[in-house]
Formats: structure tokens, C-alpha cells, sequence
């Protein structure tokens, strides 16, 4: 399984926040130490290749439009059907690319639909706020309020 690490603390903590990614970059081996950050977020992402083994499909994984940035781990089992069935067109074959193009599209209503086990991050760069799913528990985060 992939590792992924989320954190909203800026500069203050950027080295301890690659030191915790080295911590777990045994989970993914075929990409390890993916890194980005966008203001006082910092996204990371240590790649176990299963279905799409081309770099295109590395972590942190972006939007067309680079709005939008995803890391996850998981499968999401039904996700070529949910591309048929939305009509969401697809430069990868990577689930990754999936579960971000449905929330794009549906918000977090894409969540009814997903058959599998996940967890992820998005980030919008635009509104700097992010949505974390973990399994079937959702949690929106608008800044440093949340709701559940």
C-alpha cells in the first residue's frame, strides 16, 4: 500500500514533514518521496505501483487544469465503469486519475458511488481548503474550521 502525508503547517514544519515521509517510504517504493506544497499545505506521497505502473500517474497527482491536487492510496474496484458510466475522459489508467475527475465533477457526492477501500487528500489550490476521506468517513476541512 501507498504512504500518504497531509499537513497544513507551512514552512514551520517542512523538514520534519520530509523526515516523516522518509519514515514511510517502504510503502511505496516505485515512486517514493512525492512532494509538493502549495502555501501552508504540504502534500506527500510514496507510490506502490498496482494498476498504472507509468510515472504519468504519480503522486502528488493533479488536475488538468492544476487546480486541484490529489495523494491516495487505496483501490477504488469499480472505477473504469464509473468512468464509462460519467463519461469522464481519461489520460491515465489510474484510479488516482478517477477519483479526482468525480469529485470535480460531483463534489464530495462521488463518495456514494465508489466501491472500494481508500484513503485520500484533494487540495484546492484556488480555495485552499481540502477534503480527507478516510475509508467511507468523510470529513470537510474549509481552513481551520471543520465539519462533519
Amino acid at each position: 500500500m501507498c504512504g500518504i502525508l497531509f499537513s497544513g503547517t507551512g514552512n514551520k514544519g517542512k523538514e520534519n514533514f520530509l523526515n516523516a515521509l522518509k519514515l514511510i517510504v517502504h510503502r511505496g517504493p516505485d515512486a517514493p518521496l512525492g512532494f509538493y506544497q502549495h502555501e501552508d499545505y504540504m502534500l506527500g506521497h510514496n507510490r506502490l505501483s498496482i494498476i498504472d505502473i507509468n510515472e504519468r500517474s504519480n503522486q502528488p497527482f493533479f488536475s488538468k487544469d492544476r487546480r486541484y491536487i490529489i495523494v491516495y492510496n487505496g483501490e477504488i474496484y469499480n472505477f473504469r465503469e464509473l468512468a464509462k458510466q460519467h463519461s469522464i475522459n481519461m489520460v491515465t489508467e489510474s484510479d488516482t486519475e478517477l477519483l479526482l475527475e468525480m469529485y470535480i465533477k460531483f463534489g464530495s457526492r462521488m463518495l456514494n458511488w465508489l466501491n472500494g477501500m481508500f484513503s485520500f487528500v484533494i487540495l484546492d489550490t484556488y480555495k485552499s481548503w481540502r477534503i480527507r476521506s478516510m475509508h467511507s468517513y468523510l470529513k470537510i476541512c474549509i481552513r481551520k474550521r471543520c465539519f462533519f
